[in-house]
């Protein structure tokens, strides 16, 4: 009887490393000084690397190592000037212009730098973020399992120029994640994930005692499991996915008064959290023809706060139990509209609440339909791809309230133009 053994062979796939540096400036007014002004002056650079490797154990079995690293800084200063005198210092405020009064038709107003400053604060940021990611795939593809864990280190310093005061908030934490897929046949799959990822707020938290400390980060776990499934070779696909997420340190602001008076402090006891069910359908009509579907119900909720119990179950605000949306699409391959191609979403959210009020007496949102439409034609020019692309949001003008703040966006278009060299 004679056996035989593959060994194990590897190689690297890819590497990737990308770097880019933006500069922007942003200023509220002109070099004339109004009443008031400001001026913002902000950079980042970010840098990426990636590698991949895969490993073959046989030729039925391999697993896939992706590493990376990114790394982001930016640094932003912003100083506010204003008119009048202080102490001696700043510039008299001008006359405001007066079209009735012709002794302030040819006024000298000041230069902005001749204003007083009032403020002058700069923010720096790093953040550090490592992750190994590895997909383990068994029995040609039929079972594959995947892990991985986010390692983030974060370090913002908040500076105030005038004062000569700094403060740094600096946190790290590890993430994982994980995941499996079961195909039960080429058509059908089970599969199940989990993963976890944090936010760190870079401002302080005035607590209970007036006291301020950093913010601890908002932690989001998630897990989702279902069905995957695909038929008519490619044509028709589609999953459905009951998941359970949570948001742990939310945020809860609470007003006192003590002997200093009035104020408002934080805390973050409080816990939210999203269970439903969602389902996606894709096609492909024709060859030319695509739609694609999809329906959630979500039940969101606030599942902890010992601060304040008895909002304990209430439903989390903007959060509706139903929603859906439907999108379509369509090339012309031939004739004389050949390039042409257009599209539209359909996109239903259904009645939610506005903020918090007892459930007694609730702020609702309406329901509502918003319809957006595409046209796009591609064509050539000078030898290269050249794209023209329409799109109408809110093309019915539907009148809704996304917020309990203001009315959504009424009926916009806009236009682009890609060219590819």
């Amino acid at each position: 009887m004679q056996s035989s053994q593959r060994a194990a062979t590897g190689k690297l796939e890819s590497y990737t490393i990308r770097g880019f540096t933006t500069f922007f400036s942003a200023r509220n007014g002109n070099t004339n000084l109004r009443s008031y002004d400001s001026a913002n002056v902000a950079r980042v650079f970010a840098n990426t690397l990636n590698l991949a490797a895969r490993f073959d154990f046989s030729r039925r079995h391999y697993t896939r190592v992706v590493a990376g690293w990114e790394y982001v800084a930016s640094r932003n200063t912003t100083n506010n000037r204003t008119s009048g005198v202080a102490a001696g210092v700043g510039v008299v405020t001008p006359p405001n212009w007066d079209l009735a009064n012709p002794a302030t038709w040819d006024r000298t107003v000041p230069a902005l730098a001749d204003a007083r400053l009032t403020a002058h604060t700069g923010t720096r940021f790093w953040e550090d973020k490592f992750y190994l990611v590895d997909a383990l795939a068994l029995f040609d593809e039929r079972l594959m399992f995947l892990g991985g864990l986010n390692y983030s280190k974060i370090n913002n310093l908040s500076l105030n120029h005038l004062a000569n005061t700094r403060i740094r908030i600096k946190r790290d934490r590890t993430t994982p994640q994980s995941g499996a897929v079961f195909r039960v046949t080429k058509a059908l799959g089970v599969y199940v994930n989990y993963s976890e990822s944090f936010r760190q707020i870079t401002t302080l938290r005035t607590n209970a005692d007036r006291s301020l400390t950093p913010f601890d980060p908002l932690i989001a776990q998630g897990l989702d499991y279902g069905l995957k499934f695909d038929f008519g070779d490619g044509r028709y696909s589609g999953q459905a996915t009951v998941f359970d997420t949570k948001n742990i340190n939310g945020r809860q602001s609470f007003s006192a008064t003590d002997a200093i008076g009035a104020y408002t402090y934080e805390t973050q006891v409080g816990e939210n959290r999203a269970k439903g069910f969602e389902l996606r359908l894709s096609a492909n009509v024709t060859k030319n023809l695509q739609l694609v579907g999809g329906y959630t119900q979500a039940h969101s909720y606030i599942s902890k706060n010992p601060a304040n119990p008895a909002i304990v179950g209430r439903a989390q605000i903007r959060s509706p139990t139903h929603a859906w949306t439907v999108t379509s699409s369509y090339r012309f391959a031939s004739g004389w509209l050949k390039g042409v191609s257009v599209g539209s979403n359909l996109s239903y959210r259904g009645q939610a609440k506005a903020f918090e009020t007892n459930d007694a007496y609730p702020y609702l949102l309406d329901p509502r339909v918003v319809v957006k439409a595409r046209a796009g034609y591609s064509a050539k020019l000078f030898g290269r791809p050249v794209s023209y692309n329409l799109l109408v949001s809110n093309l019915t003008n539907e009148k809704y309230y996304p917020s309990s703040i203001s009315m959504g966006d009424p009926t916009s278009y806009r236009f682009s133009i890609e060219y590819r060299y």
